[in-house]
């Protein structure tokens, strides 16, 4: 008896999921109108690095006249969207991106050269969504946001050359954080193109750097440890494949 009773509830269950499915896929029009599109989006961040500043500040120091000659200029991004339409006001996706910059202090004189290259990479993969605030004809407004998981990678590479002896040495630190952008977007379809202009802000909340040995405390100890700065304005332009 128990048996049957068990047996009928599944049925009961599998029955009352089979019309609640059936109600949302076959009668919802939001569902029919659900689009699946695939994009790719290239433009430029402007860093705000003023951790990885103060680190050159102190490589400079530790080499008499030696001068920062590059110091984090903005640099392209590059990134990867597939999005679904869940209405013609509401999509989520998932993407991932990449972007990089770099610092250099350097010191030369007669007797040979002190180089310091800090090349800083980021990749993330995350989560989008997309509010269509305002539409015409095919012409469209709208509000984003992203939550992305960062790894960053910060590599060190020195040469010193003193009278013709050079000596090179490269080190590798990594850092995990979390990213957050609010942005906004105006685009235009056509047909199953879609060409978009897009603006963002993104906030990183991401751990100081460090190896498999020791963490890189500005190799002074005299200042704050040094941790990913990717806060930055973006501009891009994207296009997308409506499939």
């Amino acid at each position: 008896m128990k048996l049957k009773t068990h047996s009928l509830n599944i049925r009961n269950k599998i029955r009352y999921l089979s019309l609640v499915a059936l109600i949302i896929f076959g009668f919802h029009p939001a569902i029919n109108s659900q689009t699946i599109s695939v994009r790719v989006n290239s433009g430029i961040d402007f860093f705000n690095t003023p951790e990885l500043k103060k680190f050159q500040d102190y490589l400079s120091n530790t080499w008499g006249g030696a001068k920062t000659v590059q110091s984090f200029p903005p640099y392209y991004n590059f990134q990867a969207q597939v999005t679904y339409s869940f209405s013609s006001d509401l999509t989520a996706g998932l993407y991932t991106d990449y972007t990089s910059t770099a610092g250099r202090v350097d010191y030369t004189d007669y007797s040979g050269e002190f180089r310091y290259d800090e090349t800083v990479s980021r990749i993330s993969i995350g989560g989008l969504v997309e509010h269509q605030i305002y539409s015409f004809d095919n012409f469209a407004v709208g509000g984003s946001a992203k939550l992305s998981y960062q790894i960053s990678k910060l590599k060190l590479d020195n040469l010193l050359n003193i009278y013709g002896d050079s000596q090179n040495t490269s080190f590798s630190y990594y850092s995990h954080g979390l990213g957050i952008e609010p942005g906004i977007y105006f685009g235009y379809t056509y047909s199953y193109v879609i060409v978009r202009l897009e603006a963002s802000y993104q906030f990183t909340f991401s751990g100081v750097y460090s190896s498999d040995s020791y963490k890189l405390e500005n190799l002074s100890g005299n200042l704050k440890e040094v941790s990913p700065e990717w806060n930055s304005f973006k501009l891009g332009i994207t296009l997308g494949i409506i499939l």
